[in-house]
């Protein structure tokens, strides 16, 4: 059911060539000769009722002044995409339509693919928007028949497909309209899926509901105890609109409203593999349950998630997971302790798995008992020693059973044990965690011309707050460097701790193409020592925190610098995501 937002067209590169073409300006290019090469490519379509208004602008006319075409070699059809990745004026031959395309118009989501991580993976992902009008025929119809051709895996990664770039002229055209205004038939008899069921917020446990349960517009929807034979609750989605009574769900306010249908673009959803409902214009209006009601807001809201339960499916199990208290201070070498409650939050009582993560370094963390009941409690133990490092620490408590996975977190600050030696215990580091920005305390480089310190983290989470540190990733050859200099005052003994994530895709199992490592250095820029190496080897699915003995440099003003090199030699591609840094001193 995951429905990406659809292209947006670069309006004032379209009025600005629109003026040319007027004026004379804009000739009819050709195709440049070249020879014919095939590339995986991410295909969607977009059409006349995408625009508001409706409408067929585009952003670089070649042989046509608005999208059109007829799909063959003479006059092929537009199509959109990152003028980087194919410039205006390519033709292309799509198979699966048996059609030839060419490049007039511009894609925010294709950009964002090809040029970072964008909605659907990337960098250098493929990704052209087909032209399939529209004009003249049923929105519904057309809106639908965009999504039933747009195809994705059964793990919601986009489907990738081969397209012809410079192809020979003599390629078999087929000639069925992608879309048909006269009937409404999409090509090849593509339909979207319609599912029709339940739509349960993951955060607060209730469910979607129409109060009212009416054909009548204007009711705005709440949240209410999830009833699977309730008919207020029961809504079909068939990839664009979300319906109940035959009105659709409608963001022009930001309570969300059933109105009548009318393909607008305030009606059009993508419901996605992250279990949140986006609006297909923008992506940047999200479905939440907010106190009760059910309104758009921002993508930081914690009910923004939704779990889809399809009718006659009868009523899920489900539970909480909550710690109490949700945060304690010990001194270094104490013990906190929390109690963990589970409660049934729908269905019956299940058995829940417990366990706990993130706790600093050294430190023991426990749960006792850590299977129970939902409606039962355990008791969450840190000890941690004498050594441990001074901070604050976020553990996670992670409830697992048959019908899914909760979480909690609970966060423990260590304070230092007065030091000795005219020693002043501190962390010594500016802006450890990253969220002052990334012109404070650290200097960011990359042989790819950006600061690898970032709060664009939608590709890869931070361990904790908006900001983070992600080196590499791009799928192209460079190096990226973070580092700050600070001085360990003498008489202390210090350690230096770090959060560190690794995500990979390189396939093998014994070369380290891709490599991250920590060091210190003197004023001079001579690496006094390598503390830590790591490489593609060492992926994981989270995060894990690493810890190196700096005391040896005590009286000294050195400089940490974490290192992330890519050689691309492999045709993977590793990330190196950095958070949560902290020298302390004692």
């Amino acid at each position: 059911m995951k429905i990406s937002p659809r292209r947006l067209i670069t309006a004032l590169a379209a009025l600005c060539l629109g003026i040319g073409a007027a004026l004379g300006m804009i000739a009819a290019p050709a195709q440049a000769a070249a020879s014919a090469t095939s590339e995986q490519t991410f295909l969607t379509f977009y059409g006349w009722w995408d625009n508001t208004p409706p409408g067929a602008d585009i952003a670089y006319p070649q042989i046509h002044q608005t999208a059109g075409g007829t799909g063959t070699y003479a006059d092929p059809i537009t199509f959109a995409t990152d003028s980087n990745e194919q410039p205006p004026g390519t033709i292309v031959y799509v198979p699966r339509v048996g059609k030839y395309f060419i490049m007039e118009d511009g894609c925010d989501e294709c950009s964002s693919d090809w040029t970072g991580h964008g909605p659907n993976g990337g960098p250098n992902l493929r990704h052209l928007d087909l032209w399939l009008g529209g004009k003249g025929g049923n929105a519904f119809d057309a809106i639908e028949c965009e999504d039933a051709l747009t195809n994705y895996n059964s793990d919601g990664t986009p489907t990738m497909e081969p397209v012809i770039v410079n192809p020979p002229s003599n390629e078999t055209v087929s000639s069925s309209p992608i879309f048909n205004t006269s009937t409404g038939a999409c090509y090849g008899g593509a339909k979207p899926t319609i599912s029709v069921g339940q739509y349960k917020n993951v955060s607060t446990g209730n469910c979607m509901t129409d109060p009212n349960n009416s054909s009548s517009a204007g009711a705005l929807l709440v949240t209410a105890a999830c009833d699977s034979t309730a008919a207020s609750q029961r809504f079909t989605f068939d990839g664009t609109f979300l319906q109940i009574n035959n009105l659709c769900a409608d963001y022009s306010t930001s309570q969300i409203s059933m109105q009548k249908c009318t393909a607008g673009p305030s009606q059009q959803w993508s419901y996605n593999t992250d279990l949140t409902f986006t609006d297909i214009q923008t992506g940047k209006k999200y479905i939440n349950d907010s106190s009760g009601k059910v309104k758009s807001g921002s993508s930081s809201s914690s009910t923004k998630t939704w779990t889809y339960v399809p009718a006659g499916s009868g009523t899920t199990n489900d539970f909480s997971v909550a710690a109490s208290p949700a945060s304690a201070s010990v001194t270094a070498g104490g013990t906190a302790t929390a109690t963990v409650s589970t409660a049934v939050t729908a269905g019956a009582a299940e058995s829940v798995a417990l366990s706990a993560s993130g706790g600093p370094a050294g430190s023991t963390v426990s749960l006792s008992p850590t299977n129970v009941t939902s409606g039962g409690s355990s008791t969450l133990s840190v000890a941690t020693t004498s050594t441990t490092a001074p901070g604050t620490y976020t553990i996670t408590v992670t409830g697992k059973a048959a019908t899914g996975t909760h979480t909690a977190t609970y966060t423990l600050t260590v304070n230092p044990v007065s030091g000795g030696g005219g020693c002043t215990a501190a962390q010594l580091l500016t802006n450890p965690g990253f969220e002052s920005g990334a012109s404070t305390g650290w200097t960011g480089s990359s042989t790819l011309g950006f600061n690898p310190i970032t709060n664009s983290t939608s590709g890869e989470p931070t361990h904790a707050g908006s900001w983070e540190s992600w080196f590499n990733g791009n799928g192209s050859a460079d190096t990226d460097t973070v580092a700050q200099s600070v001085t360990i005052p003498s008489g202390c003994t210090a350690t230096l701790s770090y959060w560190l994530h690794i995500d990979t895709t390189e396939s093998t199992s014994t070369a380290k193409p891709d490599t991250f490592s920590v060091q210190l250095l003197n004023s001079s820029g001579t690496v006094l020592t390598t503390l830590a190496t790591y490489s593609n080897l060492d992926k994981a699915s989270g995060y894990t925190q690493h810890s190196s003995d700096v005391s040896a440099y005590a009286g000294q003003t050195v400089k940490l610098r974490f290192t992330g090199t890519e050689t691309d030699k492999n045709g993977g591609t590793t990330s190196f995501v950095l958070d949560d840094t902290a020298l302390n001193a004692k």
